[in-house]
């Protein structure tokens, strides 16, 4: 059975101490109160539980993005909306993700910062 309301993912993204989580809270608890299935997907948090033992290069950077990238399209593909809140510094793997978290009847569209556009 189909889930009444499709899923899908937020994803915000910026500078260490930016606001994100903060944003993402809200949001969370804006949705609840709507009376969405809603989940949170914290980096800080993701990398201690999920991406234990991954550093900060540039490819455990992504390997933390990828799995952050795998749930919420596994959450969305339930009838949840994921909330992400991480630091994604590297548009390639950005790109990487949304490719694989949408479908063809859906599209996706991430709104760019100032600080985005010079990722590389």
């Amino acid at each position: 059975m189909p889930p009444e309301f499709p899923g899908f993912c937020l994803w915000f993204t910026g500078l260490s101490g930016a606001g994100k989580s903060t944003i993402a809270n809200e949001v969370v608890e804006e949705l609840r109160e709507r009376g969405r299935l809603v989940e949170l997907l914290d980096g800080d948090e993701v990398r201690e539980n999920l991406s234990k033992g991954l550093g900060f290069s540039k490819e455990d950077r992504d390997t933390n993005i990828r799995r952050i990238g795998y749930v919420a399209a596994m959450l969305a593909r339930n009838g949840v909306i994921s909330v992400t809140a991480a630091i994604s510094p590297y548009r390639a793997i950005r790109d990487e993700i949304r490719g694989t978290s949408s479908t063809s009847s859906r599209s996706t569209w991430t709104p760019r910062s100032r600080y985005a556009r010079n990722a590389t």
